[in-house]
């Protein structure tokens, strides 16, 4: 899937008027403060795993280097391990670069994708002979990115392909935080790519729920800040 320098402009003129946001969204900085945002991976109240992105700025560009690992219960009740590690290069709020390494059991994928002309990333897979095309204007599957409730695609980290999806904002919702409460906004993405999504008043990804086929979702909530 390729999208020209013309097409990626008015989709992204599109994504500012596609979508009912709350008013306090305008705000948000296209990428977060140079930090680390902890995870925690729940599936029917035990801890299964963790997240953590690590954000930082060097020479004009912003990277944000993720992992995930957890292992989840199926419907037979089998333990199924996930592992994905993934780097993204973010330049002039374009995705410049990443790359990836993700094993699902014994299934094992790496992803390496680079910016050529008119900021069109080439991604190659480990699991494929074709080098896809795509446009840097995209936000990935990761959805720390401020854009994730406006797209109507991701680029996924997993396998390097783009995925159609549509992003339903599901209200306002109270969740714990800091030994307190905050005040979340939920959405609903929808298509190739299913998850459930909170968001503060200033973007920051609170918590992710991941469908998992007969068996209990898997919740990500953020871990409190430690002083």
């Amino acid at each position: 899937m390729s999208m020209n320098r013309r097409e990626t402009l008015g989709f992204g003129a599109a994504l500012a008027l596609g979508a009912v946001l709350p008013s306090s969204a305008e705000a948000c900085r296209l990428f977060p403060r140079t930090s680390t945002d902890r995870y925690a991976a729940h599936q029917n109240g035990k801890e299964v795993g963790s997240q953590r992105f690590e954000f930082s700025r060097k020479s004009g560009r912003f990277m944000v280097n993720s992992e995930l690992d957890f292992q989840f219960r199926d419907h037979s009740n089998r333990a199924i391990s996930f592992f994905h590690r993934a780097r993204e290069t973010w330049h002039r709020g374009w995705l410049n670069a990443f790359s990836s390494t993700t094993r699902f059991g014994e299934r094992e994928i790496e992803i390496e994708a680079r910016s050529g002309q008119h900021g069109i990333l080439s991604v190659s897979s480990s699991e494929s002979d074709i080098t896809l095309q795509i446009s840097g204007y995209v936000v990935p599957s990761s959805l720390w990115h401020r854009d994730a409730r406006l797209v109507n695609r991701l680029i996924d980290l997993v396998d390097g392909k783009v995925k159609l999806v549509k992003v339903y904002y599901a209200g306002k919702e109270v969740l714990p935080r800091n030994g307190g409460v905050t005040v979340a906004s939920h959405y609903r993405v929808r298509g190739e790519i299913v998850r459930d999504t909170w968001y503060s008043e200033n973007c920051q990804l609170l918590r992710v729920q991941i469908p998992v086929r007969n068996a209990k979702p898997l919740t990500f909530n953020l871990v409190p800040d430690v002083d």
